[in-house]
């Protein structure tokens, strides 16, 4: 992909390529029921790499939850109903990860 960007415009296309190599995008698997459904951030991550040259890191995953259908139900902020829950536990480990990790 990029040496066509290159050959079509290489002044831009060695900028796009230097700022693809400096976006690192971060991933949170949502809603995993299963450990099946915790490997998909890393099935995702490795795709990523191989078809796109993309440093995708997978932070994490948050399981299925009933209590945030019940929060948005009382149309109420998920960790303000539910602020000692498992869920809103591990939703603040990964905020704490992504920020050290800035």
């Amino acid at each position: 992909m990029f040496e066509r960007i290159k050959r079509l415009d290489p002044e831009r296309g060695a900028a796009l390529h230097e700022a693809m190599q400096q976006f690192t995008p971060k991933l949170v698997v949502n809603q995993v029921r299963s450990g099946a459904d915790a490997d998909i951030g890393q099935h995702v991550a490795m795709a990523a790499r191989n078809y796109f040259g993309l440093d995708v890191q997978c932070v994490g995953y948050l399981h299925y939850d009933d209590s945030v259908w019940r929060a948005v139900r009382k149309r109420r902020a998920f960790l303000m109903e539910y602020p000692v829950s498992t869920l809103a536990g591990s939703l603040r480990g990964i905020v704490s990860k992504l920020l050290t990790t800035a």
